[in-house]
């Protein structure tokens, strides 16, 4: 399982960083606001 993890946390950050390599904080700021913003919808 361990094994398994380090390449499989390379191919996310290549397929989700890709398109914001410039801006690589836009994509997880905007995350982390969609992720509030369901938790306040679900609560």
């Amino acid at each position: 399982m361990l094994r398994l993890l380090p390449p499989t946390l390379l191919l996310i950050r290549a397929v989700w960083g890709a398109p914001t390599r410039v801006f690589p904080w836009s994509r997880f700021l905007w995350t982390m606001v969609e992720t509030k913003k369901r938790a306040v919808q679900t609560a």
